[in-house]
């Protein structure tokens, strides 16, 4: 198992509803449309005092999800790419689970943010 890049500590609260959308929104995480009536995951986060809310489509929720099983917790959905990253840098094991991951977050979103 790769070691995490974010720090690890817990949000002060994070609350995932499902939701179907009523207009297009943006993932947090991949940057792909999350089209008008599909169904996504609103996350509210508080955190050392800052409050936020993230989007993210089924996609980036399940492989935020299978990273979170693993490491036992999760980071912000618009630090996933990143995590997986590294994670799939850091070891020959990481990377079959991961780079796909990564992937397919790239294809979702269409283009890359660095």
């Amino acid at each position: 198992m790769c070691e995490p890049y974010f720090d690890g500590e817990v949000a002060d609260v994070w609350v995932e509803t499902v939701r179907l959308s009523r207009k297009e929104h943006n993932c947090s995480a991949c940057g792909c449309v999350i089209g008008e009536r599909t169904t996504y995951t609103d996350i509210r986060i508080i955190y050392d005092g800052s409050a936020w809310m993230e989007r993210v489509c089924f996609g980036c929720s399940a492989a935020s999800k299978a990273f979170a099983k693993e490491h036992g917790s999760q980071p912000s959905p618009s630090g996933l790419l990143v995590e997986l990253e590294e994670c799939a840098r850091g070891d020959p094991r990481s990377w079959v689970k991961y780079a796909p991951m990564a992937e397919a977050m790239i294809a979702r979103g269409g283009s890359r943010e660095d």
